[in-house]
């Protein structure tokens, strides 16, 4: 059964409002700014343009439902809530932003809340395969069968190549004891979407509660091929293995099964060390025992060497003590296991500054601008890279930008007058 309400893409978002990205409007710059930061990743920048953007047009919906999507992908929900409601109330009969309020609350369980923001979804647009597809999902969760299956009904009306619809209605039958009906609609999924792992997966359930086990063997063969790592369907295609006499090969998938699941638990054990350790030695930093938070953050890199945070943690904290050259060391460990983390190359060029290697420093701190132009301390510091590269009108520049994200910024206040 599908249990995840329909999302809409962000693009598909600005072109339903004719807000394409590098659409000329005012604040046309750093909506544009927003959109092109967030098509490269980065989420940061996206968000600071956007909200300078929203501050200037605090109702416009291409703006205000663009910082609303990076919001939730930032775990900012209750901002992006808060936003969407202003947003409601501005555009009581915007569709659109029924849709992302609906979406927000049903990832956060808040189920009452969405139902409420389809249904009046479905005022506005009655046809709408969208409020009618989440609303037979909720109705499912609730336990009522008849109402999913008309909402199912309805969506597959208005959007007839719907697979998420036609699979919604499998799960319903399947689940109703109506097998035939739920294998139809599971094929005619299939037939759409030949790599559809649920249809898939449902599909081979049915075929072992028919005893039909060589067709259930090749529906867990196909579900491993796109899925290799899946240790249940292993398992099932082990039993359907042994039913058909095969003994070797459901020995083999077996075998197989146990193996993804030792890798699992060892897996999950070593996540849950990491965690724990991690919290203990955050806990010791906060608490001002830098020396103790080293050797814990050390103890985390011993389970997981690639665990980008401990190593930022420990260059600060060796150059913190003046160990620089560790310090560099473990930031271009961070980067090698995170390369799209600002602060990291950030870091880097300040060790690199702290030790004259000016020209390093300059390439670090461009990569830390091109990751997240809208850092105002990353142009500070840029500039005094510069100062140090006998270059004062760039550096004026650079700090005549940090004022232009952060006008409060005492440091790029300091150094630019002293330039002038």
């Amino acid at each position: 059964m599908v249990t995840m309400i329909a999302a809409i893409g962000l693009r598909t978002l600005l072109v339903a409002l004719q807000l394409a990205p590098g659409a000329a409007f005012d604040p046309d710059q750093d909506l544009r700014r927003a959109l092109s930061y967030a098509a490269s990743g980065r989420l940061r920048a996206a968000i600071a343009a956007a909200e300078r953007a929203n501050a200037l047009r605090p109702a416009d919906l291409g703006i205000g439902l663009a910082l609303a999507r990076w919001y939730q992908e930032d775990g900012r929900d209750a901002a992006a809530i808060v936003l969407l409601r202003e947003l409601r109330d501005a555009h009581p009969r915007e569709p659109l932003v029924r849709i992302e309020l609906a979406t927000v609350y049903h990832r956060l369980e808040r189920t009452q809340e969405a139902i409420a923001e389809l249904r009046a979804l479905l005022e506005l647009d009655p046809a709408s395969a969208f409020g009618h597809y989440n609303l037979a999902v909720l109705s499912a969760e609730a336990g009522d069968p008849q109402a999913a299956r008309e909402h199912f009904e309805a969506a597959l009306a208005s959007q007839p190549e719907s697979i998420d619809a036609r699979f919604g209605l499998a799960g319903l039958a399947a689940e109703q004891g109506r097998a035939e009906e739920a294998g139809a609609l599971l094929r005619r999924c299939l037939e759409a979407q030949p790599n559809h792992r649920g249809a898939l997966q449902l599909l081979a359930e049915l075929q072992e509660q028919a005893g039909e086990w060589e067709a259930a063997a090749a529906s867990w063969n196909r579900l491993i091929e796109l899925e290799p790592q899946r240790a249940q369907a292993h398992y099932a295609l082990g039993r359907a293995y042994a039913k058909l006499g095969r003994r070797e090969q459901a020995r083999a998938a077996t075998l197989r099964f146990q193996e993804l699941h030792r890798e699992a638990d060892a897996r999950e054990h070593r996540d849950k060390q990491v965690a724990a350790t991690y919290k203990e030695a955050k806990a010791a930093l906060e608490a001002g025992r830098a020396a103790d938070a080293a050797a814990i953050f050390q103890r985390v890199l011993e389970i997981d060497p690639a665990h980008d945070p401990s190593l930022s943690f420990v260059a600060k904290i060796a150059y913190s003590s003046g160990d620089v050259a560790t310090a560099e060391r473990a930031i271009r460990r961070a980067i090698e296991h995170n390369p799209t983390e600002p602060e990291y190359p950030f870091l880097l060029a300040l060790f690199l500054e702290r030790r004259g290697a000016r020209p390093a420093a300059l390439e670090a701190i461009e990569r830390a601008l091109e990751l997240n132009p809208e850092d105002a301390e990353a142009h500070n510091l840029h500039g005094n890279i510069l100062v140090g590269l006998g270059r004062p009108q760039d550096a004026a520049n650079a700090y005549r930008a940090a004022l232009q994200i952060d006008p409060t910024n005492g440091s790029a206040l300091l150094n630019l007058k002293a330039l002038e």
